[in-house]
């Protein structure tokens, strides 16, 4: 062992390198990497400092001691803070979706006959807009199974068919009439005013 058993200090540099290693792995910060890289260090500093103190340097084999410990110190300290800059977390963007909450105006009565739909956009999303027997609907226009967009697909009575892998929607309820989607679609509130078709979030 590095430590004579005779040494006055060995049990207090031992306990003292334990709880340093206990608080390293606790310390929520670097998580894992205090307790792989950051502990050693604590422990091989502490034990250094203990051995310094009372005087542990007796001859060759005590500075090959100190000097092996130095090394690992300083070896540990370096390595730790290479690896704390390498997974230093960058800074995170987010970009905030354009919230809608009162009815917005999208396109005309004109503009989607009876049996017609369009695509149009509210806020940050695609909505379609669908004229079954002379009245208006809203859902999402993105497929919920692939992401196909359903502006291209077929509408048949109230029922639109996906272009990509055919799922069916309700365009009345958003709710899925065929496979392979299982989700349902988002509905939007709908109201005509003066040729004006309006739309906003279910509320």
């Amino acid at each position: 062992m590095l430590i004579s058993r005779s040494h006055p200090k060995r049990e207090e540099a031992w306990v003292i390198a334990a709880i340093d290693l206990y608080r390293a792995r606790r310390s929520r910060t670097t998580g894992l990497l205090n307790g792989l890289i950051e502990g050693p260090c604590l422990s091989t500093s502490n034990c250094l400092k203990t051995l310094k103190d009372t005087g542990y340097r007796r001859g060759r084999r005590g500075d090959l001691l100190l000097g092996i410990l130095s090394v690992g110190n300083w070896t540990h300290r370096g390595v730790f803070a290479l690896a704390r800059a390498n997974t230093r977390q960058k800074p995170i963007v987010r970009a905030m979706a354009k919230v809608v909450s009162d009815f917005v105006h999208v396109a005309s009565t004109s503009e989607i006959p009876e049996g017609k739909m369009k695509k149009v956009i509210i806020g940050s999303q695609q909505v379609l807009v669908s004229n079954v027997k002379g009245k208006y609907y809203a859902i999402g226009n993105v497929c919920t199974h692939a992401g196909g967009p359903l502006d291209q697909g077929i509408l048949e009575g109230q029922e639109v068919q996906c272009p990509w892998h055919h799922s069916h929607f309700d365009v009345t309820s958003g709710q899925v009439k065929r496979g392979p989607a299982t989700r349902p679609e988002a509905v939007y509130d709908v109201k005509v005013e003066a040729g004006s078709i309006l739309i906003r979030p279910k509320q």
